[in-house]
């Protein structure tokens, strides 16, 4: 029934609604099986306000990608899994040539690493629904070459073409995360080297303060 108002309105009236509105349409007049004479009294007396907001909505959209186009974060904007917008940052970040190229992807999906597309489909889905999932996380991303980045994403449910989406706001932190696994593996080689020293040594910080102590000292008091 829904489906059967929304194209009576786009057929008649050159108005695109969502099924929210529709449902909405339908149970205000009670039925919509035979709806030609009540939808039509009920159309006309919506419609002036759904062209406003309509027109308020293109406006506030256009606004929107006017703002984030030139962004240095990717900004994406998806619905269901599927890329309803992407700027040129999210073009850049996944190492694609142009917006197009990313559009034409389908799915936000396609920019994920296999390993990570559950959760976040899962973060997606709750969202919508309202539940609480984080809004700010870490993510392993996949560009067009297929190596995987990592990025930070905050997200939030807006309106878009009239039905709610997800927006999607991110930047990169790969160069952070390698810096730091080869800050982890530096502090482990200096531990092997450390406790392979037979005399007592320490490890300090610049304050002075002792960090690591090697394992001479216990070494030499089970010798003793």
């Amino acid at each position: 029934m829904d489906e059967a108002i929304i194209n009576h309105i786009k057929r008649d009236y050159k108005l695109l609604i969502g099924q929210q509105t529709a449902e909405e349409i339908k149970l205000e007049i009670g039925s919509a099986w035979d709806m030609k004479e009540e939808l039509q009294a009920e159309v006309r007396r919506k419609t002036a306000d759904l062209y406003q907001s309509n027109a308020e909505l293109r406006q506030s959209e256009e606004k929107f990608r006017y703002l984030v186009e030139d962004s240095v974060q990717g900004v994406a904007v998806h619905r269901d899994r599927r890329l309803l917008f992407a700027n040129s940052g999210f073009a850049r970040i996944f190492g694609y040539a142009c917006v197009e190229e990313v559009m034409a992807l389908g799915t936000i999906d396609a920019t994920i690493a296999p390993e990570d597309v559950e959760r976040l489909r899962g973060y997606g889905r709750a969202r919508l629904r309202g539940e609480p999932v984080p809004a700010y996380y870490e993510s392993v991303g996949l560009r067009k070459d297929g190596t995987r980045i990592w990025h930070n994403n905050l997200n939030n449910v807006v309106q878009w073409e009239g039905e709610p989406a997800i927006l999607t706001t991110m930047y990169p932190i790969t160069e952070f995360k390698q810096a730091e696994e080869a800050l982890r593996r530096s502090q482990a080689t200096a531990r092997v080297l450390l406790d392979a020293l037979d005399e007592p040594a320490f490890l300090v910080d610049r304050g002075g303060r002792v960090l690591r102590a090697n394992k001479a000292p216990q070494r030499q008091d089970r010798a003793n």
